[in-house]
């Protein structure tokens, strides 16, 4: 316990020290916290997990807002939009805010840390860019509202 407690506090004042030069972590920072959240057996470096699980919460939390807003915005809207204003005004809000993510109930940090590592697997490219539109769409890739999903 004591030990916990020591390691903690540590982080702590490394985090106060190195987050000014952190401030601006981009979606390579996020990539590595959520490759070593999703790894139950590592020893992450507790910045970058810090981001990781800071932003993929918070990603998380933002898109089901944005969520609510759409069910609220397009009730029992039914995939593929064939009324065009009603998609004209789908994908303007889509452009406008974010992506409507269906996120299933339950999801728990590691899980949604787990998809961000798979993502930036698989789109490396994507990785070099800010963290928050990168763990959006990653999130959106995996659980955007459309056909075939919901």
């Amino acid at each position: 316990m004591h030990r916990s407690v020591t390691v903690v506090l540590v982080a702590l004042v490394l985090l106060g020290t190195a987050g000014a030069a952190h401030a601006q972590a981009d979606a390579r920072t996020v990539a590595v916290g959520c490759r070593a959240a999703s790894a139950p057996q590592s020893q992450a470096v507790l910045f970058d997990l810090g981001i990781c699980v800071g932003t993929v919460a918070g990603a998380a939390a933002h898109l089901a807002k944005v969520h609510q807003f759409f069910e609220t915005r397009f009730p029992n809207v039914e995939y593929p939009i064939r009324d065009k204003a009603t998609r004209d005004a789908y994908v303007g809000t889509t452009l406008t805010i974010d992506p409507n993510v269906c996120l299933p109930a339950g999801l728990t940090v590691a899980a949604l840390a787990a998809v961000v590592d798979r993502y930036s697997a698989a789109h490396p490219d994507r990785v070099a860019g800010a963290r928050f539109p990168f763990t959006v769409s990653a999130l959106a890739d995996a659980y955007g509202c459309g056909p075939n999903r919901h």
